[in-house]
């Protein structure tokens, strides 16, 4: 409710806001997805040493 009521009283905070929020969009899938990846390329090597 905060950041709303910001954004409302904000035009720059609204539009710097709204821009993290499309950014996030795009980002936080692609790093889920990289962080996916990434665990399961070391544990894939973590097997190799048992």
């Amino acid at each position: 409710k905060l950041l709303e009521e910001a954004a409302a009283d904000n035009a720059f905070f609204a539009e710097v806001w709204q821009s993290q929020k499309d950014f996030a969009d795009i980002a936080v899938p692609f790093w889920a997805g990289a962080q996916a990846s990434n665990a399961g390329l070391g544990k894939a090597h973590a097997d190799t040493l048992k």
